[in-house]
C-alpha cells in the first residue's frame, strides 16, 4: 500500500515534537563530546573504546590534532537520530492517514523532552492516542523516545 502523505499533518507531528527534538539533538551532542573527551584522556578507556567503538576511538585519538575527526562523529551521530525523529512523524502521519485522518488539533499537545506524555483525540469515531515514553539506559545515547500511535474505532454509547 502507497499512501501519499499529507504534508500538513506531517507538519502538525513535527511541531508537537519540535523542542523535544531540539532538545534531544543538543543533548546528544553534548554527550558525544563529553565521551569523546573522557575517552581522550585515558588510555586504558581509548584501549576498550579501540575494542568496541572504533569511531569514538578514532575521535578520541585524534581530538587534539585534528577536532574535524570529532566534530564529523558528532554529525554523523545528529543526522542519524534527526532520520529517526523523520521517521516516527512519518510513521505516525502514515497510521492516521490508513485511518482516513487528514487533519489533527494537536494544540498544546507539545512533547516535552524526558517527560512522558499522553496525547488523545476523538476524529470521526475514532480514539486516537500518541503516547511518548522517555526510556534510558547505560549508553552515550542513555536518553531516548519510544512512541506508540494508536487509533482505535469507539464503541456506541448506550444501548438499544
Amino acid at each position: 500500500m502507497n499512501i501519499k502523505l499529507n504534508n500538513k499533518l506531517i507538519n502538525k507531528i513535527e511541531s508537537a515534537f519540535a523542542d523535544a527534538n531540539k532538545e534531544a539533538l543538543t543533548t546528544l551532542e553534548k554527550k558525544i563530546r563529553a565521551e569523546i573527551d573522557r575517552i581522550a584522556g585515558d588510555t586504558e578507556l581509548r584501549n576498550k573504546a579501540r575494542k568496541n567503538n572504533y569511531d569514538f576511538y578514532i575521535a578520541a585519538l585524534y581530538k587534539e590534532k585534528n577536532a574535524r575527526v570529532a566534530d564529523e562523529l558528532v554529525a554523523k551521530i545528529v543526522k542519524k537520530e534527526i532520520k529517526k525523529h523523520d521517521a516516527r512523524t512519518l510513521r505516525i502521519a502514515g497510521l492516521l492517514e490508513r485511518h482516513d485522518i487528514k487533519d489533527i488539533d494537536l494544540t498544546n499537545s507539545d512533547v516535552i523532552y524526558g517527560t512522558d506524555t499522553d496525547i488523545e483525540w476523538v476524529v470521526d469515531g475514532l480514539l486516537v492516542t500518541i503516547r511518548v515514553i522517555w526510556a534510558g539506559g547505560y549508553n552515550i545515547m542513555c536518553l531516548h523516545t519510544r512512541v506508540l500511535c494508536n487509533v482505535k474505532k469507539l464503541k456506541a454509547l448506550g444501548g438499544a
